[in-house]
């Protein structure tokens, strides 16, 4: 009599050691048409789970290795799931990482408490903390580092239009309080943030420290600040009415002949 192989469960789904899936579940698999069928909240379509745990693995592979090494077997065995069920869904690594990348962008909180320097200091710390984690840094790799797919670079675009107009508008209030100056360019300064911020993170390899970030808010609201009226110099003033003496003259006389 040959010894009881030993069965682990992954996920839900029973796995012999050599990670192929037992017997029963490929038969529970071919019975409902070839799909994952996971343990699914109230409510909740069948396969989400399946979904939400391959999109979770993609974006820490892609933190562990960027894209360019990205493997689906190694994300498969993250997940927990067949390499046949990626590819199932997404049959090519740009459409898998495309897919992850449009679901783990989440727009990042904001205050808005008035008082624009603590605002964009809030911001700036939250930027900060997200894109210097394990995930955020294989994000930023991924969109910034040169990722040659056409189809990411424009998921990339999308999601940061998405994720930059809440910013966008904490600073057109700002404006329209009078705290930054009529005119202001409010995609160039939160550029100015996000740029510094992925130079240091990816470049430097180092989140930027609290003093860091105050001094960068700093010198953006310093620099977009309303101009005060400039007070003309006298010999201006001298030069202008000097000016207005002859235009009157002239006009007295009728005009040039």
């Amino acid at each position: 009599m040959s010894a009881p192989r030993s069965v682990r469960r992954v996920r839900g789904v029973a796995v012999e050691p050599d990670g192929a899936a037992s017997h029963g579940s490929r038969m529970a698999g071919a019975r409902s048409g070839g799909h994952d069928q996971r343990a699914c909240g109230r409510g909740e379509p069948r396969g989400e789970p399946v979904v939400r745990a391959v999109l979770s693995a993609t974006l820490d592979e892609l933190g562990s290795v960027g894209y360019g090494a990205l493997n689906i077997e190694h994300v498969a065995r993250r997940a927990g799931v067949n390499k046949t069920t990626v590819y199932r869904r997404w049959p090519a690594k740009a459409e898998l990482v495309t897919a992850a990348l449009d679901a783990g962008c989440a727009e990042i909180p904001l205050i808005e408490s008035g008082d624009i320097r603590a605002d964009l200091l809030h911001l700036a710390h939250r930027m900060s903390a997200t894109l210097s984690s394990p995930r955020g840094r294989g994000l930023l790799r991924t969109v910034v580092a040169g990722c040659a797919e056409p189809e990411l670079l424009l998921v990339a675009s999308a999601i940061r239009r998405r994720n930059e107009a809440p910013a966008l508008g904490l600073l057109q209030r700002a404006v329209e309080r009078g705290e930054l100056r009529a005119g202001l360019d409010a995609g160039l300064l939160l550029h100015a943030i996000s740029g510094w911020m992925i130079h240091t993170i990816l470049r430097e390899g180092m989140a930027p420290s609290d003093a860091q970030l105050v001094a960068l808010v700093e010198l953006l609201v310093a620099g977009a600040m309303p101009r005060p009226a400039r007070a003309a110099s006298p010999r201006a003033a001298l030069r202008r009415a000097d000016q207005d003496v002859a235009a009157s003259r002239l006009r007295r006389r009728g005009g040039p002949r």
